[in-house]
């Protein structure tokens, strides 16, 4: 007998919007009240079933204790869920404890695979899935994609999680929790005891949604995830610590997160401390409340706004700890001193400012002090128009935001040299970042290279220190090898690589990480690979200028210069005061492709005025010169170039246009060869 195989099943793939629900708590409610639950179960099913269909979705999969359903677009499956869990929410209000089920929702826009048989799969299903499981109860959480299409569409809350790692996705996933203009006013007024909310806790195995935590009243439950996560509404630095104490008395061992909600539309994530964990750490701050003086108390919210932008944007300084924007606000209007702020929040810089207006103009000004030595490190005024003033904030929020990292890390590292016992990791790392931020010689990458070593030798898994150690490494290999030759620097492109990928296994949403993977891809030929890793080191740094800067050298690969320079633009105008020397040297480059050799050569000086020493700068400065007719100058330069680098050879250089796109090969046969030999470049 042949053996019978069924044919494959056929598949049509689309972009959809996919939705998953979930029944809170499930098992523990069937255990309690096995009839009653799988009454209440199939109710809410057939509400949202209608709801759905209201929405134009179709339900795809029903099962057990949820849903599976899609959506034509993301808009659609967002105010789906908001309509879900609004209506969940007031029911819930009315009922006695136990007798209202509630739901987490997860949602993602992406490529799905509608088969033949009725069922879906794909990684747009997956992604959904995930982010299901990790939602607060009774709340949605949200990919990247669905956030992109929405968030000028749909009326919301918006809170961003940060990257997860998620279970059978290679990347991590950008997650947001959303939730209804409505529902955060309803969170912070939801009436009932404490008892009641242990009780209920236990009940399920977790506090309640809309309660209060244990021992704080004023201190209110939004959102409790599958993995333990608790969502607070936070009144004070005293009610955090209640709370905690409360709920991890409920959770016992669980792991607790802090999630404080603003009433803007995107929030702020915090990392669990406590007073003693925060206790003048070398890189820890506080936003300030902004003072208002504009003379028009209806302006307060712009100082208000401000002040939780700011904080938002200095969350993403790493391994720093910021005090969350709800503990900042209960300094609001009254009289205090640095020093009272940082013994009260255990920090070591405060950042305070004020905003001013003057008919249709404004200005904001905002200082740093650090508390330690009680100087102010830093002070600057930004002016614009009200009629932009979310473009005028973001900018301020931004310039402030980098700045402020490089004048804490400094500090924190002149005080780390001044200690005469044995520098720790951390000291070691925060001398090697602020090594990081001068120009950047070869002298500079191997002192880095040298902090990053001894670190790693005290903490062989810090993963900051590999991903410091690899780029120190791979900067070096890059900028002072002989050209482009991989084989003068193997040995440190290899090992930069090989750290960059440990690093990336232990921290992937780390994006230091792709910088050495990417120029390790470039100098090897693997055009795609520097491109996808320097999109994700984008993705996530979007307020970096040297994550622009890589991207833009993909352009420049492709010999797009024009765009090239749109994006190192966007770079300089992140941080004009400090643009790293490097954006000078891709932004002669750029000229140059577009035949604009006055000011080719105008940004090759800029970066030949601050790293006088690397060969390329001085080889691209002498093409320029040679391509414009100047060969007085170009010759200039290749003898420069010679005492540098007495090695390098224009046929090393070009070796990577074998394999490197046909575009840039091209430009390299056309103009850049010839004006290199018209310079007289050692071949």
């Amino acid at each position: 007998m042949s053996e019978f195989t069924l044919p494959p099943t056929p598949e049509k793939r689309r972009l959809a919007a996919v939705v998953f629900t979930d029944v809170v708590g499930y098992s523990a409610h069937m255990q309690l009240d096995e009839t009653g639950t799988i009454a209440r179960v199939e109710a809410d099913f057939n509400r949202m079933r209608a709801m759905c269909f209201q929405q134009g979705g179709e339900v795809l999969n029903s099962m057990g204790d949820g849903l599976l359903l899609c959506f034509p677009s993301a808009a659609q499956a967002v105010s789906f869920a908001l309509n879900v869990q609004d209506e969940f929410w007031t029911r819930k209000a009315g009922l006695p404890a136990g007798e209202s089920l509630e739901h987490r929702i997860g949602i993602h826009l992406g490529d799905v695979v509608f088969l033949d048989n009725g069922t879906v799969a794909g990684d747009g299903v997956n992604i959904a899935a995930r982010l299901e499981g990790i939602a607060p109860y009774g709340g949605i959480c949200v990919s990247q994609s669905v956030y992109e299409a929405v968030k000028r569409k749909v009326p919301m809350q918006a809170t961003y999680i940060g990257p997860e790692k998620v279970k059978n996705i290679a990347e991590p996933v950008a997650v947001w929790h959303i939730r209804s203009l409505g529902m955060q006013e309803a969170a912070a007024t939801a009436q009932r005891s404490s008892a009641g909310t242990v009780q209920g806790a236990a009940a399920v195995g977790l506090a309640e949604v809309g309660a209060p935590t244990p021992l704080n009243p004023k201190a209110t439950v939004l959102g409790v995830t599958a993995k333990g996560k608790v969502f607070v509404w936070l009144s004070g630095r005293k009610g955090l610590i209640a709370a905690i104490a409360g709920v991890v008395a409920v959770l016992g061992a669980t792991a607790v997160y802090w999630n404080y909600y603003q009433t803007a539309k995107v929030g702020v994530r915090v990392p669990v401390t406590s007073a003693a964990d925060a206790t003048a750490g070398p890189l820890s701050i506080v936003v300030l409340p902004f003072t208002n003086l504009t003379g028009d108390e209806s302006q307060y919210y712009v100082a208000d706004g401000l002040t939780a932008s700011l904080t938002a944007d200095l969350s993403r300084i790493r391994d720093a700890f910021i005090v969350n924007a709800a503990t900042a606000f209960t300094y609001k209007g009254k009289p205090v001193t640095v020093q009272q702020v940082s013994k009260d929040l255990g920090v070591r810089f405060v950042l305070q400012g004020s905003v001013q207006g003057n008919g249709s103009r404004i200005r904001i000004n905002a200082q740093l002090a650090d508390a330690l030595s009680n100087a102010q490190l830093w002070s600057e005024s930004f002016d614009g128009d009200k009629s932009d003033l979310f473009a005028l904030q973001d900018q301020v929020t931004t310039r402030i935001g980098n700045t402020i990292d490089r004048e804490m890390v400094i500090a924190a590292a002149r005080e780390s040299e001044q200690r005469r016992s044995d520098p720790n990791v951390t000291d070691l790392i925060l001398r090697a970042r602020a090594v990081s931020l001068k120009p950047r010689s070869q002298e500079v990458l191997r002192q880095m290279e040298d902090l990053y070593r001894r670190a790693l030798a005290l903490d062989p898994n810090n993963a900051n220190a590999m991903v410091g150690l690899a780029q120190s490494l791979v900067l070096q290999a890059v900028r002072f090898g002989s050209g482009s030759d991989v084989r003068h620097s193997k040995k440190e492109y290899d090992e930069a690589h090989e750290l960059a990928l440990k690093a990336k296994e232990l921290d992937p949403a780390n994006p230091g990480v792709y910088l050495p993977i990417a120029l390790y891809a470039q100098a090897h030929g693997d055009n795609d690979g520097y491109r996808r890793a320097s999109e994700t080191r984008l993705s996530l740094e979007p307020k970096n200028p040297v994550a622009y800067n890589n991207l833009a050298i993909v352009f420049l690969d492709s010999a797009e210069p024009a765009r090239a320079v749109e994006l190192l633009n966007q770079a300089i105008n992140l941080d004009p005061k400090h643009a790293h020397p490097e954006l000078f040297a891709n932004m002669g480059l750029a000229y140059l492709m577009l035949g604009e050799y006055d000011t080719a050569i105008e940004w090759h000086l800029k970066y030949v005025q601050l790293i006088p020493d690397a060969p390329v700068a001085r080889f691209y400065l002498a093409i320029t010169y040679a391509a414009k007719g100047d060969d007085a100058k170009a010759r200039a330069e290749v003898a420069e170039l010679r005492r540098i680098a007495p090695e390098f050879r224009i046929s090393e250089f070009g070796k990577r246009n074998a394999s490197g796109p046909p575009a840039y090969k091209e430009f390299w046969d056309k103009k850049l060869l010839p004006a290199a030999r018209r310079a007289g470049v050692p071949e």
